[in-house]
């Protein structure tokens, strides 16, 4: 194996810690409003086929079911959230081996560059704040955040890509 400087080794190591954040991030959210449709299946399903609630509330119950049910089979959101689980686990698990010195920077960035080719486009802005998570964690907490991502942008991470705004990254 090739002698790799530290900062080379540090640089592998941000883009492992950058996409594993992110992974991680897109695995809680998408993890959370699959449970959180399939427990709103359950309650409307409840409410749509319970005689106790009375004829409005069934059908109000059977529209939210449909609802959700349609939700839940168009956007797939568990498949997703173990896509994630697996990028995440396969990035730290990088960053794991550049740590130990069992691979070098060049095979680390190489192996991360075939990972990036199965993934979805990212959340731009999701992606920013993993960057910047990863900058603290790689070069110190007193490091300038290299993007900046405004509060609107923070709160809509998830659910837009967000592709045409510049974050500034560095």
């Amino acid at each position: 194996m090739a002698s790799d400087t530290s900062a080379e080794i540090k640089a592998a190591k941000h883009f492992a810690f950058t996409n594993g954040k992110y992974h991680a991030d897109r695995e809680g959210f998408l993890d959370f409003w699959d449970k959180f449709i399939t427990f709103a299946v359950l309650v409307a399903g409840a409410a749509a086929f319970g005689e106790v609630f009375g004829e409005a509330t069934q059908r109000i119950g059977a529209g939210v079911l449909s609802l959700f049910a349609l939700v839940q089979l168009v956007y797939s959101l568990s498949l997703k959230t173990r896509k994630h689980a697996e990028f995440r686990a396969r990035y730290f698990d990088i960053a794991s081996r550049l740590e130990d010195g069992s691979i070098s920077a060049r095979a680390a960035t190489a192996e991360m560059l075939k990972i990036s080719g199965e993934e979805d486009p990212p959340y731009c802005a999701l992606h920013a704040l993993a960057e910047n998570w990863a900058t603290a964690a790689v070069y110190g907490a007193e490091k300038q955040k290299p993007c900046e991502v405004p509060w609107v942008r923070v709160q809509l991470r998830n659910v837009w890509r967000q592709e045409s705004f510049d974050f500034g990254c560095r």
